[in-house]
């Protein structure tokens, strides 16, 4: 898609980390923003912060009259969209084994990373095939593509926004229209979560109390591992302006699927590369 001056972009989850990089560098591009998000604090001072058209709405994405509401809001305040970026989500949730998971971390999981996107779908794609022209970003996780143990509800949730936009992508294509769509796995961004867990318990101490329950029952070595993994990844994590660099100017090259590092990259081609063998040796 060709970034223009004076398109309207939405942003779900504007109002931090990857979405609110995204915000500021459409921005500077003299791109029409809406930011929404459901941190009503955090939202008011990043639109604050963004200079040029900016405009800011909460929203729960998990509720389609509120995604509804928020084309709605987008149309009357600027009468068309262009892009869409489905970017909110919710991570940390449900760590553990599967089995010890509690439905409502399931639920919850879902109904944000799963159901927010399909509301964004909903409430967006409507109007971007009417004018057939425009773009939907979803934004899943490099945990779409690659699957972690002890973090099942979110692998799974993160694994189904990639599906879910493959199969928009062909229906769109399937129909003719000049809507284009773009899939994000981003591995490790320095988003507040990461934040925490490179600050260790102090930082995050709900979530590795949580963490702690629930894999006590595991061997301490794997244990020590898991939490290694988790800290070096925090460690090494992009800053959200570099993943939002990254995400753009492959939105403008047109590409469905985005990976924000090389690194990344690398793990899924072994992973595939892998499965594909498996398949192979039958």
């Amino acid at each position: 898609m060709e970034l223009a001056k004076g398109n309207v972009a939405v942003v779900t989850g504007a109002a931090n980390g990857i979405g609110r990089a995204l915000a500021s560098s459409l921005v500077e591009r003299g791109i029409h923003v809406v930011l929404a998000d459901i941190d009503d604090a955090s939202l008011r001072r990043t639109a604050g912060e963004l200079p040029g058209e900016v405009r800011s709405r909460v929203v729960d994405v998990s509720d389609l009259a509120q995604m509804e509401d928020l084309a709605r809001f987008t149309l009357a305040e600027f009468d068309r969209v262009d892009l869409v970026i489905n970017n909110a989500g919710i991570t940390g949730i449900g760590a553990g084994p599967c089995w010890t998971v509690r439905p409502d971390d399931w639920d919850l999981a879902w109904s944000v990373n799963v159901g927010g996107v399909v509301n964004g779908i909903r409430a967006f794609v409507p109007h971007l095939v009417e004018a057939d022209r425009g773009h939907v970003v979803n934004v899943a996780s490099i945990a779409g593509l690659v699957t972690r143990p002890f973090v099942a509800a979110y692998t799974a949730s993160k694994s189904a926004v990639v599906a879910l936009s493959e199969s928009l992508r062909g229906e769109l294509s399937g129909i003719g229209s000049g809507v284009g769509v773009s899939v994000v796995c981003p591995g490790p961004v320095r988003t507040r979560f990461f934040e925490y867990l490179a600050a260790g318990p102090q930082g995050c101490p709900d979530y590795f109390a949580r963490s702690n329950r629930l894999v006590a029952t595991l061997p301490a070595s794997l244990q020590a591992e898991l939490g290694e993994a988790m800290v070096g990844a925090a460690a090494s994590a992009l800053a959200p302006q570099q993943a939002a660099q990254v995400i753009v100017d492959a939105v403008t090259a047109d590409r469905f699927l985005i990976l924000t590092d090389l690194d990344s990259g690398r793990e899924v081609e072994q992973t595939w590369e892998k499965r594909l063998a498996e398949v192979r040796e039958r």
